[in-house]
């Protein structure tokens, strides 16, 4: 699923410079990212057997976008700056295009269930989206062995 979300992201919005599991890099006084980057995580918080060997599962994917301060959005700066300072608020509208509704041969349509804010102290703008997604999974294995 994490290579499909990537490829998706990758085509539908080339403003995202780093792409990347979400491995606590923005926790880096450094982070090894270039801006504006997606971080992801996927967990299951949901799963129900439909038989012994296949599981219904709800996945629940967290991207952390985070966006380098470019500047004062307030009324009293100048057009041009705020247009500057509000450029994350389009590659967030791309992604929530590339995403809502877009499913996988594996994975039903996502559904964005939330968007917040992280309150940072390095000024960082860190953005956070909550997506849902569901998918059976299947025992690969001879359960026999």
């Amino acid at each position: 699923m994490y290579l499909a979300i990537v490829a998706q992201l990758k085509s539908k919005v080339s403003e995202l410079k780093w792409i990347d599991v979400d491995e606590g890099q923005l926790s880096d006084e450094n982070p090894p990212v270039s801006y504006p980057c997606a971080l992801i995580d996927i967990d299951y918080p949901n799963c129900t057997d439909e038989s012994e060997y296949i599981q219904l599962c709800t996945a629940r994917v967290t991207i952390r976008y985070a966006f380098k301060p470019t500047g004062q959005a307030s009324s009293a700066s100048p057009t041009l700056i705020q247009q500057k300072s509000l450029e994350r608020w389009d590659v967030l509208t791309k992604t929530f295009a590339a995403l809502q509704g877009w499913g996988t041969n594996e994975a039903s349509s996502f559904s964005r269930r939330s968007q917040t804010n992280e309150r940072r102290r390095d000024k960082l703008k860190v953005v956070v989206q909550v997506w849902e997604t569901s998918f059976e999974e299947e025992v690969v294995d001879d359960p026999e062995v």
